[in-house]
């Protein structure tokens, strides 16, 4: 349902307006790979597909 974190629903963040995020899944292993420094997980995050 729309209140999954699994949900398709594309966004963008405010902070990082040039990655489009599928789901809030997607953008909070994102946000965790940059919290935690992790350059290459975050890069590769921002790779995937997002449709």
């Amino acid at each position: 349902g729309y209140i999954s974190q699994f949900y398709a629903m594309s966004f963008q963040d405010l902070l990082y307006p040039s990655i489009t995020f599928r789901t809030a899944k997607h953008y909070i292993h994102y946000r965790k790979a940059k919290h935690f420094k992790d350059e290459e997980s975050a890069a590769y995050i921002a790779s995937l597909p997002t449709t």
